[in-house]
């Protein structure tokens, strides 16, 4: 609707500005602003990318060195990113503005024209908002593609001088280039496709893996290895190569079970250059040769005893002082089982050797790539595949470099979920402690629990030998310490079964622990003084049979009650007016005698029902929170249930003492999600408490809001794209380094569309207050002299009611706008 003015009366005028004069000497200086929960990013990396690698290529662009890395995956580090991304040895980075609309299976530098060019080929159609099939080229600023491409995936590019100048050959599971017959192989002179001799064929799919130019003693030559059984006329199966005029074999070609040619390299064991193939097969050429061989020109011969699997890729780097050729594949172990080598190795001409880190061979899952970069701390060896970890445990996330000091990640992310969040003060100011199934977190070795200053993690002395489920403050002697719970049997050098404490400087026991999970601990006064209390799965300390509910006496674990059954998720105090009480909550069947469905209350004396608990088949309470909103303080209670004191609640009730109540219509499920919460926790960014839940669901009240959602006092929200890939196990308050933020942790890969590895930090972002006229922050006096001055010079921001006019009626919509306040 198009603004008009309407002029109005100097009556009019002076009524509006007197009403607001007297909202303003109440309203002066009111915070203008509120806030919503936002995700700050590149906090939290993913160390390495979050699917698997399969091409990698070192080339410099002009703006220095870099490692370019292409498979399937959608993020690296912290950013999003498909199909591929640049490493310059401290950062990722995109290639271009846009993804690949596919994987990219490989990459390759070439000089083209006098200018050098980065050569990706895969399964993809588009590459930087370019129609560019299954291969396109880089000029460090733009892709391109060539030509019309190629009617299928392409796995290997060369450059090939077949007496005619150089050319670009690439090769793949194809059957058309430019639009042309071109069997799996094809030939691109910088305008066109060409067929390579008829290419390559075999009864099912035909597919070339890899191609090498390699002089045998009978000229160069382009070798290519694959699944195939004829290249051209010439029968030949798996290998092959093309001289410029004709395919030829190299003898008997590749023997076994689904055989097929995989990877080749050039490399000079101290005998002259051969060319090394590697694949799956268990002859070649009539010689016995365990998925990798050496030919010299004449003849095959072994590589050792071989490997006992596929062999992926090749690449020549040093191993310690010695030229080595390297390998990546499916093998675990030499082919007669006496290394142990685990996806990766080397060749050093007499023996194959293992990439270790301290004593511990490979990685974990399969190793598809191999490319030898240099960053700051030298040359090494980049392996991508599809792993998660070396053989240590260290997370490496799909790409790994190694040394001849180790493996290590390209960044320091979470290697494994965060389970609980507590900030305390042990003495050196605010600090978060996370612990949960990690080892590895940021940059530091840190097993299963950690410390952030906001800024970077610190282990624990040496941490925990296995997960942790909770963490409380207790205040000993004068001085604050940490009490962590889980399923461990070691704490430091000391002896502790599934709970301890971390005094700032070491690990203690307490007494002789308990014989399985300790799911939660809490500090209590039952009247005789503050003690810790723990809650879970056990059923001894030491030799003493105990309950599920136990106390520290200061010498032993002491049963609380007579008598306890079911499990105990979590501990909490509340006080609902006649004091303060321990509330216990699991999958709880009875306390003291008397039915306590998912939840408890112990007062110092006995154990009692809470307004008839919780209902559903089988009913749980995970998590519990004292939330102080709108009216008053409550207990919040959270799991998986569908009724509390007998009234129909979806998954999430809060009890006053007296009575439950929903929190609106709860928490619910899509089809691709369950309706569990599994964490709750208060947050306040200055803007009031908000009551979070985590977990794993998909609506809050509502609203459609993957696994993470907060209550204001009436209201649920959340984030549009939600929590991704697995549930939120862990919310947390923080006001490290004088910020207030909140914490969550758990298995997740994002957090509303942020890349963010197992922890994300919420910050506050302030919604815009449209009273706040002149945006400083605060409504005052000022406020309003900004409007009376848009309004007069008809500045759309003074059409408070919207109907497109200026009238009174903007003045009162503005006044009312003032006096609520933002």
């Amino acid at each position: 609707m198009p603004f008009s003015v309407r002029v109005l009366e100097p009556r009019a005028w002076r009524c509006g500005v007197s009403t607001l004069l007297a909202t303003l000497a109440f309203a002066s200086g009111v915070a203008a602003q509120t806030c919503d929960p936002t995700v700050e990013p590149g906090l939290f990396s993913i160390p390495g990318v979050d699917r698997f690698v399969a091409a990698a290529y070192a080339w410099d662009d002009g703006s220095g060195d870099a490692l370019y890395v292409g498979g399937r995956f959608n993020v690296a580090g912290t950013i999003e990113s498909r199909g591929i991304v640049r490493w310059d040895g401290s950062a990722w980075s995109t290639v271009g503005d846009e993804s690949p609309d596919n994987d990219v299976d490989c990459l390759v530098s070439f000089e083209s024209e006098a200018h050098q060019y980065l050569y990706a080929g895969g399964s993809f159609t588009s590459i930087g908002g370019v129609p560019a099939a299954h291969i396109a080229r880089w000029d460090g600023s733009s892709w391109s593609s060539l030509g019309s491409g190629l009617d299928g995936p392409v796995y290997a590019v060369a450059e090939f001088d077949d007496g005619s100048g150089l050319a670009l050959y690439a090769a793949g599971w194809f059957t058309q280039a430019g639009g042309q017959p071109a069997s799996a192989i094809a030939k691109w002179d910088g305008s066109q496709w060409t067929d390579v001799g008829g290419g390559v064929s075999a009864p099912d799919h035909p597919q070339i893996y890899d191609l090498k130019v390699f002089d045998d003693g009978a000229g160069p030559a382009l070798f290519a290895a694959g699944s195939f059984t004829s290249a051209g006329s010439t029968m030949t199966e798996g290998i092959a190569k093309w001289d410029g005029d004709q395919w030829l074999p190299l003898g008997a070609g590749l023997i076994g079970v689904g055989a097929r040619g995989s990877a080749l390299e050039v490399f000079n064991d101290g005998s002259g250059e051969s060319l090394y193939l590697g694949g799956r097969f268990d002859m070649v050429g009539g010689v016995v040769a365990s998925n990798i061989a050496r030919w010299d020109g004449v003849e095959w011969t072994p590589v050792g005893p071989g490997l006992n699997n596929e062999v992926v890729d090749l690449e020549v780097h040093r191993y310690s002082v010695l030229p080595a050729l390297f390998a990546a594949g499916r093998f675990r172990v030499t082919e007669d089982g006496a290394t142990t080598l685990n996806h990766v190795a080397a060749w050093t001409g007499r023996t194959w050797e293992p990439l270790r880190d301290g004593d511990e061979p490979g990685l974990a899952d399969r190793a598809f790539v191999l490319e030898v970069f240099e960053d700051d701390d030298g040359p090494a060896m980049f392996v991508g595949g599809n792993f998660s970890h070396d053989i240590s445990r260290q997370a490496m996330s799909f790409i790994g470099r190694w040394d001849d000091n180790g493996w290590s990640p390209l960044t320091r992310g979470i290697d494994a979920a965060v389970n609980t969040l507590l900030e305390v003060d042990l003495g050196v100011g605010a600090r978060l402690f996370a612990g949960g199934e990690f080892n590895r977190i940021g940059n530091a070795n840190a097993d299963h629990i950690a410390m952030w200053n906001g800024d970077r993690w610190a282990p624990l002395g040496l941490g925990l030998n296995g997960d942790v489920a909770d963490l409380a403050g207790f205040v000993e002697d004068g001085r604050t310490k940490l009490i962590v719970a889980g399923n461990f049997t070691q704490a430091g050098v000391a002896n502790a079964n599934r709970v301890a404490i971390w005094d700032s400087s070491a690990w203690s026991a307490l007494g002789n622990g308990f014989d399985n999970w300790v799911n939660a601990v809490a500090v209590y006064d039952d009247g005789t003084g503050p003690a810790i209390y723990a809650g879970g799965s056990y059923s001894f300390s030491g030799s003493t049979r105990v309950h599920r509910v136990t106390k520290w006496n200061g010498e032993s674990w002491v049963n609380v009650g007579s008598e306890f059954s079911g499990t105990v998720h979590d501990l909490i105090v509340f006080d609902d007016g006649s004091g303060p009480a321990l509330y216990a909550s699991g999958r709880l069947n009875s306390a003291d005698g008397q039915s306590v469905s998912g939840i408890a209350r112990w007062d110092g004396t006995r154990w009692s029902s809470v307004g008839g608990g919780i209902t559903a088949s089988p009913a749980t309470v995970y998590a519990m929170a004292v939330y102080d909103g709108p009216l008053g303080p409550r207990l919040v209670a959270a799991g998986e249930f569908d009724a509390a004191g007998g009234v129909a609640m979806k998954h999430i009730a809060a009890w006053d003492g007296s009575t439950w109540s929903p929190l609106g219509e709860g928490i619910d499920r899509t089809s691709s999600s369950q309706q569990r919460v599994y964490s709750l926790a208060v947050g306040d960014f200055g803007q009031g408490s908000l009551l979070f839940a985590g977990g794993d669901f998909g609506i809050a009240g509502s609203t459609v809001t993957r696994s993470l959602a907060w209550w204001d006092g009436s209201t649920w929200s959340g984030f549009d794209e939600g929590v991704r890939t697995a549930p939120v196990l862990a919310i947390g308050q923080s006001t490290v380094a004088g910020e207030q933020a909140v914490y969550i942790g758990g298995f997740f890969s994002h957090v509303d569309g942020v890349p963010s590895q197992h922890m994300a930090k919420l910050v506050c972002q302030p919604v815009p207050c449209r009273a706040d006229i002149n945006g400083d922050g605060t409504l005052d006096l000022f406020d309003f002299l900004d409007f009376q001055s848009a309004f007069s010079l008809g500045d759309p921001a003074a059409d408070f009611d919207d109907d497109g006019e200026f009238t009174i009626f903007d003045f009162l919509a503005f006044q009312s706008a003032f006096a609520i306040g933002c």
